[in-house]
């Protein structure tokens, strides 16, 4: 029996449609999405004052998007800093950039192991990946 392509209606098991963001979602980046959903429930049913300040950061964030797009007003425009790192940290998130965790530094590492940035310090790899704001499973602990 031949193999029959699913209705558009009907998506393939596992695979999920892309989704287009809209409004102050289309401002945020997939990794940090999924910071505000987990915001966002632990700040409802779970406890608030245990909200990491990246959380706290993310929701200040959007907040103010919020109260901009409220107004009909535009978005603040992103300073070139913050642009830099969140591409970066989408770049490490999607695995086309390393963040290596040693004892007493941490480097960050592109293609061929070409070195980016390298930092002393003695950090676990959870504090690390806040202080990044990654998910610690991108980070490789070669400690």
């Amino acid at each position: 029996m031949p193999y029959e392509m699913p209705h558009p209606e009907q998506p393939v098991a596992g695979i999920r449609p892309a989704s287009t963001l809209v409004g102050v979602s289309a401002l945020f980046l997939p990794d940090e999405l999924e910071c505000l959903v987990r915001t966002a429930a632990e700040a409802v049913y779970g406890d608030a004052d245990d909200l990491s300040t990246r959380q706290l950061d993310m929701a200040a964030r959007a907040r103010v998007l919020m109260d901009l797009e409220a107004e009909d007003a535009e978005p603040p425009a992103m300073v070139g800093a913050a642009v830099l790192a969140d591409a970066l940290r989408a770049l490490a998130v999607q695995g086309h950039v390393g963040v290596d965790l040693y004892a007493g530094h941490f480097e960050i590492v592109g293609p061929d192991d070409v070195s980016l940035h390298t930092a002393r310090c003695r950090v676990t790899a959870a504090d690390l990946a806040a202080l990044l704001g990654i998910p610690e499973h991108v980070i490789h602990d070669a400690r």
